[in-house]
C-alpha cells in the first residue's frame, strides 16, 4: 500500500513535443519496450489454455495485463519516469514532457479504446482534464492470422485524426525476453514506490506524490 503525504496539481503549461523529440525521448527505452511487449505476447501464448480462448478481447486483456507487470517491473528502475494509475488505466511519464500508454491496436495506429472520460481527453488538444504535455500511444499491432507481433507503432493523434506515426520494432531474435516468475523483492518495492495514483477532482486530474 502506498501512503500519499501530499497531492501536486499537473501544470497546464504546453509542453508539447515534435516527433523527431519524442524519437529522442524514447530512443533509449526501445530495448525496453520491445521487451515488455514481446515478453507479455510471449506469457499469453505459453498459457495452456490460449489456444482455446473464444473471444479476441480476452487475449487483449491478458496481454495488456502483463505488459502493464512488465512495465511495471522495467521502467521503475529509470530514473526519469513516473508510473500513473488513474481510471483503470497506466500513464507512463518520461521526465515532464511525455506521457504514453500501451496498446492494442490497427496497422494504421488507431487504438481500441472503450470511451471512458480520461480516454477520450488523451487525444484532445482542447481538454483541461489532462495537462498539455505530447501524449502519445504505443500500439502493437498483431499479424493477419494475429498469431504473432507484426509491429510496433508510437502513435500521436488529436481526437480520431493520427498526427504522425513511427515505429519502434526490433528483430525478435535481439529481443530479451523478461522472466515470468516473480521479480525479487528488492525490484518489487521499487515499483510499488513509483506507482503512483491519479484522480479527477473539479475536472483536473491530481496526482499524489
Amino acid at each position: 500500500m502506498v501512503v500519499c503525504l501530499r497531492s501536486r496539481k499537473l501544470t497546464n503549461e504546453k509542453k508539447t513535443m515534435s516527433e523527431d523529440s519524442v524519437k529522442q525521448a524514447l530512443s533509449n527505452l526501445k530495448p525496453d519496450i520491445n521487451s515488455i511487449i514481446f515478453s507479455a505476447w510471449k506469457y499469453f501464448k505459453d498459457l495452456p489454455e490460449s489456444t482455446r480462448m473464444r473471444f479476441p478481447r480476452t487475449r487483449a486483456n491478458i496481454v495488456w495485463e502483463r505488459i502493464g507487470i512488465n512495465a511495471d517491473d522495467v521502467l521503475s528502475q529509470h530514473e526519469n519516469i513516473r508510473i500513473v494509475k488513474i481510471q483503470g488505466s497506466l500513464w507512463y511519464w518520461v521526465g515532464e514532457n511525455l506521457i504514453f500508454r500501451f496498446k492494442k491496436g490497427d496497422r494504421a495506429g488507431y487504438s481500441r479504446n472503450y470511451p471512458t472520460q480520461t480516454s477520450l481527453a488523451f487525444h484532445n488538444p482542447q481538454s483541461n482534464l489532462i495537462p498539455d504535455v505530447q501524449r502519445v500511444d504505443i500500439v502493437y499491432v498483431l499479424d493477419v492470422a494475429e498469431t504473432a507481433i507484426d509491429d510496433i507503432l508510437v502513435v500521436a493523434r488529436k481526437k480520431d485524426a493520427i498526427e504522425w506515426v513511427f515505429s519502434i520494432l526490433e528483430t525478435e531474435n535481439n529481443v530479451v525476453q523478461l522472466p515470468t516468475h516473480n521479480v525479487p523483492e528488492l525490484q518489487k518495492s521499487t515499483t510499488v514506490a513509483k506507482l503512483k495514483e491519479g484522480i479527477i477532482v473539479d475536472n483536473k486530474i491530481i496526482i499524489k506524490d
